[in-house]
């Protein structure tokens, strides 16, 4: 709890970054994994690199009070190139979804557009992650000075 009250207004948005951003991955498995896309294969890298974005967020939370403010900031660039990474190559893996459903609208099978839907629900969650890493890396610090 003691992490939770020292945080600022910029940690809390990187709390919730890291969070939108694990949601966002677990709507990229069950997307790619089952449904209409179950028989294709996964890209690991937009996994790997929201779980690498995850853990990032995960060491601001547990150890900002006790990094110096440069470390905090070669942390927070990493964590956005990641997460910017991650998004980039899950809008990159259901592009054939877009195409087919929006572009190609006749004969798709249903299942095609409900798979786009809930990938779509995903790319939010991804967008939300960054949108909020980039306003966290233009406030001050992201604990309170003890």
């Amino acid at each position: 709890m003691k992490f939770f009250k020292n945080q600022t207004v910029a940690g809390y948005l990187v709390d919730a970054a890291t969070l939108l951003s694990f949601l966002g991955v677990i709507f990229y498995i069950i997307t790619g994994t089952s449904g209409f896309l179950a028989g294709n294969a996964v890209d690991p890298w937009p996994i790997i690199l929201s779980l690498l974005g995850v853990a990032i967020g995960v060491v601001l939370f547990l150890f900002a009070p006790k990094l110096p403010s440069w470390a905090i900031d070669v942390l927070l660039g990493a964590l956005l190139i990641a997460l910017s990474a991650s998004f980039c190559l899950f809008i990159y893996d259901r592009l054939t979804l877009f195409a087919d459903v929006w572009f190609i609208p006749v004969n798709y099978p249903a299942a095609e557009k409900t798979w786009l839907g809930v990938s779509l629900i995903g790319i939010i969650f991804q967008i939300m992650s960054v949108i909020a890493l980039i306003v966290a890396g233009f406030m001050d610090k992201l604990v309170k000075a003890e």
